[in-house]
């Protein structure tokens, strides 16, 4: 009987200290930039920051994230799934390619588009769609609608 009592109690102690209060929260899109580009494609990086207030991690999958460079689609972000740490702030490193076929498809808008960056000097970068957090049973889709404007002198 005592040695049921202690493994409850201890069972108790741990599941106490090892808290899910609330999911991690996404901070901001740092760290855009240009890893490489070809005659086909452009691939973007970019981290998520998030902060994690809870005792224990988890995982972050974000490959259900849509691009949009001002009005322009690019599609879906690419990314590991990423362990996430106890109590503190994390990024998850992301990235996407950039057909040059899916930027110039749009014919009426790349003009308007590249008229604009070249008159303002920036780019508007937008990030729209979910990030999914897990543990073990537990899942979250954090929808995300973020939007940078990226300085291009």
């Amino acid at each position: 009987m005592s040695r049921l009592f202690w493994i409850f109690s201890l069972t108790s102690v741990f599941l106490i200290s090892c808290t899910v209060n609330e999911t991690p929260e996404f901070i901001k899109v740092s760290n855009v930039g240009i890893e490489n580009y070809s005659t086909e494609t452009i691939t973007v990086t970019s981290d998520l920051v998030f902060q994690n207030p809870n005792s224990i991690g988890g995982v972050l999958q974000a490959n259900e994230v849509k691009v949009w460079v001002n009005t322009i689609d690019l599609g879906n972000v690419n990314s590991d799934d990423f362990q996430v740490p106890s109590k503190k702030e994390f990024t998850v490193p992301i990235l996407f390619e950039i057909p040059y076929n899916r930027i110039f498809k749009d014919k009426e808008n790349i003009v308007l588009n590249v008229l604009t960056a070249l008159q303002t000097k920036t780019i508007e970068v937008s990030y729209k769609g979910n990030v999914t957090y897990k543990l073990g049973a537990f899942t979250y889709d954090y929808p995300m609608d973020y939007t940078e404007i990226i300085d291009l002198k």
